[in-house]
């Protein structure tokens, strides 16, 4: 079974997974895909999902920053506006709806 990590924990940049197979790795080892909530890992050998690295929602991001996480802090000055940009066509689209 594939091991779950948030992005912003630091355990999965270091830590050693082991397949069933024989293979050991780390992450930078292995191969997978990114997609829009989260990254899967895979053995390089069997392709079995070893680890999957899920991305934080924007509240999640705004929480882990104010924690004095660096990582999170320049991420966040980098999603915030992005994320800031695209209410107005949120609230206008919710307008139309109702």
């Amino acid at each position: 079974m594939a091991k779950h990590f948030s992005y912003y924990d630091p355990a999965w940049r270091t830590e050693t997974f082991t397949c069933p197979c024989g293979w050991a790795g780390t992450e930078e080892q292995m191969g997978g895909d990114a997609y829009a909530d989260l990254r899967d890992c895979c053995c390089p050998l069997c392709d079995r999902m070893l680890l999957i690295i899920e991305y934080p929602l924007i509240q999640d991001l705004r929480r882990i920053a104010a924690t004095g996480n660096k990582e999170a802090q320049r991420d966040l000055a980098l999603w915030e506006p992005i994320v800031e940009a695209g209410k107005p066509k949120r609230e206008a689209a919710r307008e139309r709806i109702h």
